[in-house]
């Protein structure tokens, strides 16, 4: 809960979505292939889709 306790307290300004389609660690908990981890290897880049930013209440 190290994250959740942090954005609590403030530590983290900012939470966004990101699309699982460009996160690369998706594929370490899907089954199906990722391209944005392909990317990442083969080419070592990486690019980010926000899809959404979380709210804070």
């Amino acid at each position: 809960m190290a994250i959740r306790e942090a954005y609590e307290k403030r530590e983290i300004v900012e939470i966004k979505w990101i699309d699982g389609e460009s996160n690369p660690a998706d594929a370490m908990t899907k089954s199906k292939p990722c391209q944005a981890l392909k990317d990442l290897v083969d080419n070592n880049t990486i690019t980010i889709k926000v899809t959404e930013w979380v709210d804070r209440d």
